[in-house]
């Protein structure tokens, strides 16, 4: 009996630790092709139509860049890297409310179908 009620308590104990996922609404209906979350609250997600950013957890999004990017890194909630195009990164100091074009010579010099596709940081 000892036995069936240290499972029974342990199964209950792994039930109640789950992580719980939460359905949010996206700001487009557009493919997102990245996200990244600073905190719980701040975060930001990349797609054809640009830069979101919510700062609710994902309930409200506001668009902070309006032209397309792809993947999107972060190392804080102020500075950011995301993908723009051939030989284009975006980078922002101050959360995104402004980006700045990093063009990255090097890359011209490849042909048009190669793309900054992956960021790491």
């Amino acid at each position: 009996m000892r036995r069936t009620n240290l499972i029974f308590f342990w199964c209950l104990l792994c039930i109640h630790a789950k992580a719980q996922w939460v359905v949010q609404q996206v700001p487009t209906t557009n493919a997102l092709r990245d996200v990244y979350f600073a905190d719980t609250t701040n975060g930001w997600v990349t797609c054809s139509d640009g830069i979101f950013h919510t700062h609710d957890g994902g309930y409200n999004w506001e668009l902070q860049y309006p032209v397309s990017a792809g993947h999107l890194c972060g190392l804080s909630d102020t500075e950011l890297w995301a993908t723009k195009s051939r030989d284009t990164l975006l980078h922002s100091t101050d959360g995104g409310i402004s980006w700045d074009i990093v063009t990255i010579n090097s890359f011209t010099d490849f042909d048009s179908t190669y793309y900054c596709n992956c960021l790491f940081l």
